[in-house]
């Protein structure tokens, strides 16, 4: 189980071995995501995700990330722990995303 805090809030993000997360994930299916390839897990994030946590600092597998949101031109990325920006696979279908990497941690899930 993987957890990701936002401040004092904890959100317990279920991933069961052979389970796909993504049944339990609220994106949908053709809604465009920010993937993220962290090599021993993925993460990805719609702008809904941005709008709502862009600034917060989350933990998962013991990496600290956030999400910086810019809402005058309605894009988003992903921030390291030292303050760079993450590469991010942008613009993709979730369906699309989740063939490769159905364990993908969310954070509406």
């Amino acid at each position: 189980m993987n957890i990701a805090s936002f401040g004092t809030v904890s959100y317990s993000l279920l991933l069961s071995s052979g389970v796909s997360y993504w049944a339990y994930c609220s994106i949908k299916q053709k809604e465009l995501i920010y993937g993220y390839d962290g090599g021993d897990f993925q993460f990805a994030f719609s702008l809904d995700d941005a709008r709502t946590f862009g600034g917060e600092v989350f933990e998962i597998n013991g990496q600290q990330l956030s999400i910086e949101y810019n809402q005058e031109h309605e894009f988003a990325y992903l921030v390291g722990e030292n303050g760079e920006q993450l590469p991010t696979h942008n613009g993709l279908f979730r369906m699309v995303w989740s063939h490769w990497f159905s364990e993908t941690i969310t954070l509406n899930g």
